[in-house]
């Protein structure tokens, strides 16, 4: 065996060693700071942002001073959050984070799960739902609404219908709910609802659910005791009115999830959703198909980092869900029209020439340039780029039966049929090339699934060639510095590793290879810094790699 392959394993068993100590010994404290220190006003807020209001934007967040890419906005604690049920025995029922083998539960119903004795202890809310989580977890996400009204209480809730006036928001009471540090469900009850905007039907079938929640409240608990009769409508409001709010602001928690194959070395990783909360500063944010920030998660804490330069003045903009580079101008507009009722402003929703850009991600292929493919209303269609009509049918059919191929590779894959996988992903691909657009979604995420397999039955050299087509369509989709490039740039790496342990592998091959695995982890290392920063397990674990193999030489 060469010096250099018993490097390469030497370093690989480095790189897992690291990673089981950023798992044993996690800080949950070690979080960055906010830029310019905190709001005065919103503590979980930057002081370099402040709240304005105005009839056409309604509150929004826009920058006091310069802000550049990696700063952090928000670290904000959830106002209540919920686990998804099938979280529940995985994680910590109080702060999120996966639990060991030596969990604790709760004394009296044993449903809820916890890491240790003080995420038990410090779950006050589950005093409210012990033994009810079979209801509950029915819920969806109306059990946020349950956790908001049992955790304010029924005489809080009624000096607040009192006290308050709901139906204006206005920058005086932006102040008002914000500034009663002792009262925070204020900046919960001032988001807004949207009741007014909402059809007849779903208001309907909201205001059921409202009143069955309720009824379940006063009947299997003892909440109601010793007040009139009277105050069971003033709660079915409350009731109502955050359900109603729930659908527009809730988060979902996400955490970063890894499916590995121990033969090709190739990390898959990807953000799955474990909980939903509510986080009432961050909930300012206005939306952008092209959004200012990116949203990450230590446990429960959510931590708002910029991911492009704002000047002073600029407005920071967050995604409610419909991406430019994902989903085609009118599909988004319509889902948030729908969810959220305003028509989006952004300019990938309205400037001609980055609606344009947004066409031909999802466009055909000119049979005669390969340009994109504008289609008519009849089964005709003109090349954006030389202008010729053409008929596109033959990309319409070979569209079709790529489709099958992918779905059947798919499922090739999940039972373990890798050769007939295979198959599959590369026919799909060929079809793709030659009907799609070069930068089509499908095209990229065909040529993903591919690239998988040739790692996983050893043909690196092929792996690379394609995860080249993917790259390409991701910087034109997304940047050169987004967080999708930088994980595509992280399974490079894990690809260039296991390439450049191949002993029948051409030295100057190696050399170049090399080089693009230092380039590799360099770009990711400065990506994960951006938009995770230098606190986070990816960035540490990236540091880590760049560190080992920067001191080899071929």
């Amino acid at each position: 065996m060469t010096k250099a392959k018993l490097d390469l394993r030497k370093s690989k068993c480095e790189m897992l060693i690291h990673k089981e100590k950023l798992i044993k010994n996690k800080n949950i404290d070690e979080l960055p700071e906010l830029l310019a220190g905190e709001n005065k006003l919103i503590t979980s807020m930057s002081a370099a942002l402040t709240v304005p209001y105005s009839q056409t934007k309604g509150r929004h967040v826009i920058t006091t001073k310069f802000v550049h890419a990696g700063d952090t906005l928000f670290k904000e604690q959830p106002y209540t959050a919920v686990l998804l049920a099938k979280n529940g025995l995985s994680h910590c029922s109080f702060c999120f984070r996966k639990v060991s083998e030596q969990y604790v539960v709760c004394r009296i119903c044993g449903d809820a799960v916890y890491c240790d004795y003080e995420c038990r202890k410090s779950d006050k809310s589950h005093d409210n739902e012990c033994g009810l989580a079979p209801f509950l977890q029915s819920l969806g996400i109306a059990h946020l609404v349950w956790k908001i009204i049992t955790g304010i209480g029924i005489e809080k809730l009624a000096d607040v219908h009192d006290n308050c006036l709901l139906e204006t928001v206005t920058n005086e009471n932006i102040v008002h709910c914000y500034e009663d540090k002792e009262n925070p469900y204020l900046s919960v009850l001032y988001l807004n609802s949207h009741i007014l905007d909402m059809n007849s039907g779903d208001l309907a079938q909201y205001a059921m659910s409202a009143l069955m929640l309720n009824l379940f409240l006063k009947l299997k608990t003892n909440v109601y005791a010793g007040f009139d009769d009277d105050i069971f409508n003033i709660v079915s409001n409350f009731f109502l009115r955050h359900i109603c709010q729930m659908i527009c602001n809730a988060h979902a928690i996400t955490e970063l999830s890894e499916d590995s194959n121990n033969e090709s070395n190739l990390v898959l990783e990807s953000q799955d959703r474990i909980a939903t909360a509510i986080y009432p500063s961050a909930s300012l944010m206005n939306h952008a198909c092209d959004p200012t920030i990116i949203n990450s998660f230590s446990g429960r804490t959510l931590i708002v980092r910029a991911v492009k330069d704002v000047k002073t003045g600029g407005e920071i903009f967050h995604c409610y869900g419909p991406h430019f580079a994902r989903t085609p101008t009118p599909e988004r507009r319509e889902s948030l029209k729908l969810q959220y009722f305003f028509d989006c402003g952004c300019p990938y929703c309205t400037d001609p020439k980055l609606t344009d850009l947004n066409q031909r991600f999802f466009s055909f292929a000119c049979t005669y340039c390969k340009g994109s493919l504008s289609i008519k209303k009849s089964k005709k269609a003109f090349c954006k780029d030389c202008g010729k009509e053409q008929n596109y049918c033959e990309q319409l059919e070979a569209e079709s039966q790529a489709l099958q191929l992918h779905r059947e590779g798919i499922d090739g894959y999940k039972e373990n049929k890798i050769e007939t996988a295979t198959f599959c992903f590369t026919k799909a691909f060929k079809l793709r090339e030659k009907a799609l657009y070069k930068h089509h979604l499908n095209l990229a995420e065909t040529a993903d699934w591919l690239a998988r397999l040739l790692a996983m039955v050893g043909k690196y050299v092929e792996c690379l060639q394609t995860l080249e087509i993917v790259l390409e369509g991701l910087r034109l989709r997304y940047g050169e510095l987004s967080i999708e490039i930088g994980y595509e740039m992280r399974k490079r790496s894990d690809v260039l590793i296991s390439a450049l342990q191949n002993k029948n592998l051409d030295h100057k091959i190696k050399r170049k290879f090399f080089k693009k695995l230092r380039d590799s982890l360099e770009l990711t290392v400065k990506i994960f810094e951006i938009h995770y920063g230098s606190w986070s397990d990816p960035y540490k674990e990236a540091k880590s790699r760049l560190e080992i193999f920067s001191g080899f030489n071929f």
